[in-house]
């Protein structure tokens, strides 16, 4: 009797082992080898402005949406390290290790997630733009001004910024892939129907993938831009965008 006793009670061990060891993983560890969801957003820019002529990549990494810095984050042969006392992944330098109008890899590895990311991106080509109207550059009553461009290649959509040089008032809106040309609304250069005089910096970005703030970005967003994201594998979603600004142009509205 006492054998079949131990038995039972050795059956009922086993069993609750058993349980146990098949919920390790399911049930909410946090351990640094659980398979726990990354989100990454970031974007690669060439800026060929005087103020900003450096290439530049910045990346964000979450883990089950909370910042992450752990991983190691190449772009083609450069490891993109992060920020001092900051999460964020950044790289700024001479314009030599982004190509315009052509494919960059991405490779995201952190090892005790079995995170190894990989991806490509191709960069929108160099292209320039003028202001075609008013042909001097002088919007004496604040009117539309009409600007061209030369078309960007491997772009997928504009974004056509103007920015008062005091930072009293900014317009950005987005054009579709496939147009070159585009009017910058009057009341751009206005606040409640009045001229604001001074000077209007006017910048075209060419992007691919989205578009997303980094450190000393010369351009606003607009507010309604809602990007969505991308699900790149079981524990990988986000967004990487890559960007070419072109050499700004100007408007001045002339005091009354």
């Amino acid at each position: 009797m006492r054998k079949l006793i131990l038995s039972i009670t050795s059956i009922a061990l086993f069993g609750l082992l058993a349980i146990l060891g098949c919920n390790s993983r399911g049930g909410g560890g946090t351990g640094p080898g659980d398979d726990q969801l990354f989100k990454i957003h970031g974007i690669f820019v060439r800026d060929v402005n005087s103020t900003g002529t450096k290439d530049k990549t910045s990346f964000q990494l979450k883990r089950s949406d909370t910042l992450f810095n752990l991983a190691t984050l190449t772009i083609d042969t450069f490891t993109i390290d992060t920020v001092a006392d900051t999460t964020y992944y950044y790289r700024q330098s001479r314009p030599d290790f982004l190509r315009p109008g052509q494919s960059h890899s991405i490779n995201l590895v952190y090892a005790p997630n079995s995170l190894n990311f990989t991806d490509s991106l191709l960069m929108p080509d160099s292209f320039s733009f003028i202001v075609t109207n008013p042909p001097n550059h002088q919007n004496t009553g604040a009117q539309l001004v009409n600007i061209e461009w030369t078309g960007s290649a491997n772009a997928g959509g504009y974004l056509v910024f103007c920015s008062h040089d005091s930072a009293l008032i900014d317009t950005s809106f987005f054009v579709t892939t496939g147009t070159t040309a585009a009017e910058i609304p009057a009341d751009a250069f206005r606040i409640g129907g009045n001229p604001v005089s001074g000077l209007y910096n006017i910048f075209i970005v060419a992007y691919r993938g989205g578009l997303f703030p980094y450190t000393g970005m010369p351009f606003n967003l607009p507010s309604n831009y809602t990007p969505t994201d991308t699900t790149y594998s079981s524990i990988v979603s986000g967004r990487v965008g890559a960007a070419f600004i072109c050499k700004l142009d100007t408007v001045r509205v002339p005091p009354p």
